[in-house]
């Protein structure tokens, strides 16, 4: 078993038996067991990159139920009772947190089975209670960002000249929709290079970026570089 709890402290860890690593904590046993789940869950990928996936899913969801942004509709499948996702959810699932949430697709729509999403609030707030602890580091866009564009920093701006940066919505073999990169004449090549990647919110949400930047091997610059 990769994974086990046991008390420590006021706490439960979450532990590797085979070596004793602690991995995590919670302040109970129920919710130390949920986070094992959750790791086992996690499986298609980094268990950071599932954790990020499932809090993105589980902030729109609850969302769209609290702004009563959806009417609910309900579906039986197999002998059981699902729920429909948003489409705007539905648009953004992976894999991972299809089979991690038993989400079916008919017709086009997808179906979470009937009091899952109680069961998906307990594991955000176990989320945030790893984040505190600093065992779980979620991909978060670059400070400058605004409400409706996540940006990206490549490179520091100050080394390319002012007056000739544009942007372009393809950059070598780089191409997505709902991205444009910012590219500029660098003061030193003379040279048109990347300064920045900037995202559509309503297209992307931090655990796709995070993917995404990482496939094509992408890196920012220090947070502490920004000015």
């Amino acid at each position: 078993m990769p994974w086990a709890v046991r008390k420590s402290g006021n706490k439960w860890a979450i532990y590797k038996p085979d070596t004793g690593e602690v991995v995590g904590h919670s302040t109970s046993k129920k919710k130390a067991q949920a986070s094992v789940r959750a790791r086992y869950a996690g499986t298609h990928g980094e268990f950071s990159e599932n954790i990020q996936n499932m809090s993105d899913f589980v902030r729109k969801v609850v969302l769209c139920h609290e702004l009563n942004e959806i009417e609910l509709e309900e579906l039986e499948i197999e002998g059981k009772i699902y729920e429909r996702v948003p489409d705007s959810i539905k648009d953004n699932l992976s894999g991972g947190i299809a089979a991690a949430f038993g989400i079916k697709i008919r017709d086009g729509k997808a179906w979470v089975p009937k009091g899952k999403l109680e069961a998906l609030v307990e594991l955000d707030n176990e989320i945030s209670e790893e984040m505190q602890f600093g065992e779980v580091k979620l991909f978060e866009f670059d400070p400058n960002s605004t409400t409706n564009e996540g940006r990206f920093r490549v490179r520091d701006p100050q080394e390319f000249n002012q007056d000739r940066i544009w942007s372009e919505d393809k950059w070598g073999d780089l191409k997505a929709d709902g991205v444009r990169f910012i590219v500029g004449v660098h003061k030193e090549t003379g040279k048109p290079e990347l300064q920045a990647i900037r995202f559509d919110k309503t297209k992307w949400l931090p655990s796709d970026t995070s993917k995404w930047i990482k496939d094509n091997n992408l890196k920012r610059i220090s947070q502490g570089e920004f000015k």
